[in-house]
């Protein structure tokens, strides 16, 4: 039986509502309202794993004409023109966080557009559950006081389309993919395919992209001779990388600390296939690499060998290969400046120390 949930006259300035079924087995049905909260600032309504489903009152959205900040787990049935109508209802709205579930409860937006006026920070998290093949496919941004844009894929999944009009150059695009212990992942060449054109829309922008969880790769499929686009790859300021797992939105904080150990990422020629697609998507300036473990650490030794080795075997004859661009390779983090020997900084690196990559291309 489904429950109504108002939210009304109070002096709070904080809301955080947390959807779950306990037990498990049992479903929750909730309709929420809001009723006059004037002095409301900051508002999350977040579910949480479990059966269930909740609706949104989108009439409601106008009672709390000073909302800044809203954290929402977009529930089942959420369309288009119900995110128009709720964010046009909060005018002084300037911090948007949607969290967007695939399979399960699943949301059927396939599509998106944001608008906003007025609106500063967006943060979309685009979680695929369980072998759900559906992901945000386009997504179109129209917010022209934007200032930070971040987008999470679970299981690295990315939109293939981004069109952005009216945002400045100066906002900053944090592009983030990651993975959970409780699945292997395996890329093809159509990923690289997908990061590569999602990353192409955002090539004005101050530009991140962060893979995290890179130790559940088990296969990865590139073949340069196979490639036929010419074209450049966008140039990003940052690309980071960490075989670690971080925790996710989705994710409790225990299920990363149940990561078997035994588990490590890919072997050698998938970690050098995975660098060939990778730096065919993009051209990053500087690489950062978080030490967390030896895993870590040797991870991060391969990758500045295959940044040095000018002599690869694998190398191509014509410039489609990311060596024949790459002009010069430093190492910089916070205890060793550039010009300190490669085999001292990861020697002596120290637990959670980020080693940088600063790169040159042609």
């Amino acid at each position: 039986m489904g429950r109504q949930l108002k939210i009304s006259r109070g002096n709070f300035s904080d809301l955080e509502i947390r959807l779950s079924s306990a037990p498990r087995d049992v479903k929750y049905q909730m309709e929420l309202h809001l009723t006059s909260a004037p002095c409301l600032r900051s508002l999350g309504i977040i579910e949480l794993r479990g059966r269930g489903s909740y609706k949104l009152n989108i009439e409601s959205a106008s009672a709390a004409p000073n909302l800044k900040i809203l954290n929402l787990s977009v529930p089942k049935g959420f369309t288009q023109s119900h995110l128009d109508e709720f964010v046009s209802k909060l005018p002084s709205l300037e911090h948007l966080y949607l969290e967007i579930t695939y399979g399960g409860s699943s949301s059927e937006m396939s599509k998106m557009r944001v608008s906003s006026h007025q609106l500063r920070v967006l943060e979309l998290h685009d979680r695929v559950c369980g072998a759900e093949k559906m992901n945000l496919r386009e997504l179109e941004i129209d917010a022209p006081n934007l200032v930070t844009v971040r987008y999470m894929g679970r299981r690295f999944r990315f939109p293939s389309k981004i069109n952005v009009v009216n945002v400045s150059y100066d906002c900053r695009f944090v592009v983030e993919g990651y993975s959970v212990p409780s699945a292997t992942m395996c890329l093809t060449f159509e990923w690289f395919l997908r990061l590569r054109q999602s990353l192409s829309t955002l090539s004005p922008f101050h530009l991140v992209l962060q893979l995290h969880g890179l130790r559940m790769l088990q296969q990865v499929s590139f073949d340069l001779s196979q490639v036929e686009c010419t074209s450049p790859p966008v140039t990003i300021q940052h690309l980071q990388l960490e075989t670690s797992f971080v925790n996710s939105p989705d994710s409790p904080e225990d299920e990363f600390d149940k990561a078997p150990p035994e588990v490590v990422h890919c072997d050698i020629q998938n970690d050098a296939t995975f660098l060939d697609g990778l730096f065919w998507a993009c051209r990053p300036k500087f690489i950062d690499m978080t030490h967390h473990s030896d895993v870590d650490r040797r991870f991060a030794e391969f990758v500045y060998e295959q940044l040095t080795n000018k002599d690869s075997a694998k190398c191509c004859v014509d410039t489609k290969c990311w060596r024949h661009e790459l002009k010069d390779v430093k190492i910089e983090n916070a205890v060793h400046d550039c010009s300190s020997e490669a085999v001292e900084v990861f020697k002596n690196v120290s637990p959670g120390a980020t080693i940088s990559f600063m790169l040159t291309w042609c």
